[in-house]
């Protein structure tokens, strides 16, 4: 999905073209860390709501993604509790707490991860989009600004 990003900084560009407003010379520090904010959160807008868009339409994909997290989180619980079984550093009852820790920390996980609906996926891509962009964008915008 994130193909839409693409399409989306294309749409805004087309629409810079069309108000006849596309500068000749690079943009000002603000001028794109702005453009980048807004077509980046537009982005994970899109790109949330088609997610949550197919996953309620065609909800085997999303159950596979449950199954395979739940999967992934006992494959995981297992690895570690074998790891912690051969630690050689800790003593008996530190293993020990560590196990049950090990356990009680799977419940939780194994809970929510049953727990999920297709919503929260949107926010989850929505909150993702963001995160990028207040990390490439600034980056972006300092090398791309008019000097």
């Amino acid at each position: 999905f994130d193909v839409w990003i693409a399409l989306v900084v294309i749409v805004f560009f087309l629409i810079l073209i069309r108000s006849g407003r596309l500068p000749t010379e690079p943009f000002h520090f603000w001028e794109g860390f702005i453009c980048g904010m807004i077509m980046c959160w537009t982005a994970g807008l899109i790109s949330g709501l088609l997610i949550w868009q197919v996953s309620l339409y065609y909800p085997l994909p999303f159950q596979h993604f449950v199954d395979s997290g739940i999967l992934s989180l006992q494959q995981g619980q297992k690895i570690a509790a074998e790891n912690l079984r051969l630690s050689t550093t800790l003593s008996e009852t530190e293993k020990e707490t560590g196990r049950i820790l090990l356990l009680k920390n799977l419940d939780l996980d194994l809970i929510t991860m049953k727990k999920m609906v297709p919503a929260q996926l949107f926010w989850d891509e929505v909150k993702v989009k963001i995160m990028y962009s207040f990390l490439l964008v600034p980056l972006i915008s300092m090398f791309m600004r008019r000097k």
